[in-house]
């Protein structure tokens, strides 16, 4: 045996051949080769007469050709990009008004982009005269559309509010209800001026105007107490957008005697056109007409008529969303009003879409369904069933407040309607609230319905006894 050699540590025989060393093969070089575009005869024809146009008429008509496809094309194509390049290029040196007309060009395609791009092009030819203003009132409202939002738009028409007539002031007031509260420090500032315009609006102009502020309705009573007289002077010419609109205003104003006097203006005309509402419509108006002390009487006869409306196409209620047809029925529960094949339908209805009720974005709407039962005095077999299976989940029970719970154990417990998991899993809930009742009378109506149901869980009624000892038989104490 040959002696080895030891290099550094390691161990090597000499007579052992080594491994030849092979160098890896050098790669190929690659030749990349453009992608064949697919023929598409609308941008084939839009971007040749892009290519050749001269003049905005020529880029705009060569983005019309783009609307024959029913705007439906690769918006990756690079066709397209080309087309869209040449265009905002062009676009450097076009006027306000041409401007204009390519956003609205642009939102029928459903573009933002080539919008963002040009909006410098635009800020730089702003002027103060009342034409220029209505054209930059138009351009905002025609971007809104697309749901794009120009700081520097609405700054600059706020700033030249005193020389709007009343369509820029319509306009600017729908797209501040429109983008909502982060325009909300520019609508305290442009009301003086709104107020100055409203009676020489038309119908038209002074809807779209209720439209944009009617969702801050209490904050703006000045604006809409100086409608009111434009909007009578108008009934005979509302149509069903426009009750429906009247009816939110008044909601907002339940203590006010003039605006009551308007919305009794509004019940007596209102019928003229329920012959011709669909059933959508209804259920809004019905969702604005929730009974309250101070109502005229006329209200009671509009919701019966909406109500024999929905009974005459209650074959067609599955095309309605779950919240309307509960807005609905919460309003026929508050005037009590009997019409028991309308309601076995509704109930049968919201029965068997009771897991969108389960995951809708109000999580006590099965709670308002059984208090609205509860009022009408009906025990529908279909709809309790239901709702008992959804109560023996308790995170759906957790989801909701504590008053709510109470009023649904409390309507359980007036349709006699038991099941033990649901009731164990709403005494768990409102133990640890118990605190947030005042009085002798709340804590009995709390308590009720488990006695009643002779369910008796010991942490609840230990917790009632001790807030009972807390408030005493008949004085409040605070939560």
């Amino acid at each position: 045996r040959r002696p080895s050699l030891r290099v550094g540590g390691l161990v090597r025989h000499p007579w052992r051949p080594r491994a030849p060393i092979r160098c890896p093969a050098r790669p190929q070089r690659r030749t990349f080769c453009a992608p064949q575009l697919v023929p598409h005869p609308v941008l084939d024809a839009a971007l040749a007469a892009g290519r050749a146009a001269s003049t905005p008429a020529g880029w705009l008509g060569a983005l019309e050709q783009l609307e024959q496809d029913g705007g439906e094309f690769d918006r990756t194509d690079e066709r397209y990009g080309e087309l869209i390049g040449l265009v905002e290029r062009a676009a450097e040196n076009w006027t306000l008004d041409e401007l204009h007309q390519l956003w609205v060009q642009c939102v029928r395609l459903r573009l933002r982009v080539p919008m963002r791009n040009t909006i410098n092009f635009a800020i730089r030819q702003f002027d103060s005269t009342p034409e220029g203003v209505l054209l930059v009132a138009k351009m905002n409202h025609c971007i809104g559309k697309a749901q794009v939002f120009f700081p520097e738009l609405f700054e600059h028409l706020v700033a030249h509010t005193h020389v709007m007539g009343p369509e820029a002031m319509s306009l600017l007031l729908y797209e501040f209800g429109r983008h909502g509260l982060r325009c909300k420090h520019w609508m305290d500032r442009v009301q003086p001026d709104a107020i100055r315009v409203v009676p020489v609006m038309e119908l038209r102009e002074l809807a779209m105007a209720c439209q944009g502020l009617v969702y801050f309705g209490k904050d703006y009573g000045g604006f809409f107490r100086a409608a009111v007289p434009r909007l009578r002077e108008e009934l005979p010419r509302l149509t069903v957008p426009h009750f429906v609109l009247a009816l939110r205003i008044c909601r907002d104003y339940k203590g006010d005697a003039a605006m009551m006097s308007f919305l009794t203006d509004i019940c007596m005309e209102m019928p003229r056109v329920i012959p011709t509402m669909c059933i959508n419509d209804a259920c809004k108006a019905l969702m604005h007409l929730d009974n309250h002390r101070g109502l005229p009487r006329e209200a009671r006869r509009l919701v019966t008529s909406l109500m024999s409306r929905l009974d005459d196409h209650r074959e067609d209620l599955s095309q309605l969303l779950v919240s309307d047809l509960v807005d609905s029925l919460d309003c026929f529960a508050s005037y009590k009003l009997k019409n028991d094949r309308l309601y076995k339908a509704m109930g049968d209805l919201l029965a068997e879409r009771i897991v969108e009720i389960k995951y809708s974005s109000n999580p006590s709407l099965w709670a308002t369904v059984t208090s609205c039962f509860e009022t009408l005095e009906i025990y529908h077999p279909m709809w309790m069933n239901a709702v008992l299976e959804l109560g023996r989940d308790q995170f759906a029970i957790q989801k909701v407040s504590f008053f709510q719970v109470a009023q649904f154990m409390r309507s359980l417990g007036r349709l006699a309607a038991y099941d033990e998991a649901t009731y164990q899993n709403a005494a768990e809930a409102l133990t640890g609230d118990v605190h947030l009742l005042r009085d002798a009378g709340e804590l009995t109506d709390l308590i009720e319905p488990f006695a009643r149901a002779a369910h008796a869980h010991q942490p609840l009624v230990d917790a009632v006894l001790a807030r009972h000892g807390e408030v005493g038989a008949g004085r409040r104490a605070p939560p």
